[in-house]
């Protein structure tokens, strides 16, 4: 009886506690796994989503670009004005407003609600998108594109604006003639035209978080033989345009709106560009919920900044937007957080750097669109 009561016993205090402690260990260890597993899905997924809305965006300046209006119907007008966006009461944002002219498609004539202004009237029976098809008479269509604040404010001229990140805003209307045209508003204006836009219903926002948005252009006289290098000299590429030379891009709102020689000074015939460059960055979300954050304020003379949480810096190289100015990480950040900076990048004056400004970057995508309209593109 005694053999079989010792036979039958059960785990001593000692190994119940180590088997405990070998499940916790093993429950944790999956947790992690698990939890591991789910991040890097959960980053997948959004740099993804990031992919799509950089592309898509792209895919619709691209697209507009192409489809440029050519002979007297031409028209484009680019500009830069310079933004609030951190709201400190002084813009000092530089960003583009892009005005262009193309020839609308039988799905834009859809969208839009113009389909009957193609109809034929001998035949009103015959389909307006294969009428459209045959005659190639297409209406015109104007394209706007801008930067305009998440949050609510007057991004314009000398108008504080509110704190938030930057979106793309597309915005389209058939061509209605003087009164009705985004070519009425002046640049300085740009900022009430985006929100006139959005309230009507005529623009739609492509793409959040834009931490950069900039357009260049290669005329008949631009070199591009290393690269595009913008300027106002016999060819160098541009930063602005205006395709009748009517005086439409103010160079009192910015430095880079000064007239290039490459233009005409006088109005005349509209004049497009041979190519256009598209440069488009974002913040991907995985940067967005993780900022760093600068830990002391800097003066507009320092040359080495200091990081809260400075292990989520990037790699040495890379550009970084402080507020509204634009930096480049030279090496990586010592223990308490100081790093080398280049200041003053990408056309961006230094600025008094305040403490906690959160610090962004992202990883610029660009696109290159050759013109129909100029006949040495037609051959490469």
């Amino acid at each position: 009886m005694a053999a079989l009561n010792r036979g039958a016993r059960g785990l001593t205090l000692i190994e119940l506690v180590l088997a405990l402690g070998l499940f916790a260990l093993l429950t944790v260890g999956v947790v992690q796994l698990i939890d591991g597993s789910l991040t890097v899905i959960d980053r997948a997924g959004t740099e993804r989503e990031l992919m799509l809305a950089e592309g898509s965006a792209l895919e619709w300046l691209e697209a507009d670009f192409a489809s440029l209006a050519g002979g007297d119907a031409a028209d484009l007008v680019a500009g830069w004005l310079r933004m609030d966006v951190d709201g400190d009461g002084i813009a000092g944002r530089t960003v583009p407003l892009v005005r262009l002219v193309r020839r609308a498609s039988p799905r834009d004539l859809e969208r839009l609600g113009g389909l009957e202004s193609v109809v034929d009237t001998d035949n009103p029976d015959l389909d307006a998108r294969r009428l459209l098809e045959r005659v190639g008479r297409a209406p015109l269509v104007e394209v706007l594109y801008g930067l305009q604040p998440s949050l609510t404010g007057k991004p314009s001229e000398g108008a504080a604006g509110r704190r938030g990140d930057l979106q793309l805003v597309r915005a389209e209307r058939l061509e209605q003639g003087p009164g009705r045209s985004f070519f009425d508003v002046p640049l300085a204006k740009a900022g009430t035209l985006l929100e006139d836009v959005l309230l009507s219903g005529e623009g739609d926002v492509l793409a959040e978080r834009v931490l950069r948005f900039e357009v260049q252009f290669a005329g008949e006289l631009t070199s591009l033989e290393r690269g595009w290098n913008p300027g106002t000299q016999l060819g160098e590429s541009l930063r602005q345009w205006d395709a009748r030379g009517l005086s439409r891009v103010d160079p009192e709102l910015s430095d880079w709106n000064a007239r290039s020689a490459a233009l005409p000074a006088t109005p005349g015939p509209p004049v497009l560009p041979r190519r256009v460059r598209i440069e488009l960055e974002l913040e991907p979300e995985r940067v967005h919920r993780r900022r760093p954050r600068l830990a002391e304020s800097a003066e507009i003379d320092a040359e080495r900044l200091r990081f809260g949480r400075a292990e989520r810096l990037p790699e040495a190289g890379t550009a970084l937007l402080i507020g509204e100015e634009w930096v480049e990480l030279l090496g990586a950040a010592d223990d308490e957080g100081w790093a080398a900076v280049a200041r003053a990048q990408r056309g961006t004056q230094r600025t008094l750097l305040r403490f906690g400004t959160p610090v962004q970057w992202g990883s610029p995508a660009v696109r290159e669109v050759r013109l129909a309209t100029a006949r040495e593109e037609w051959r490469r």
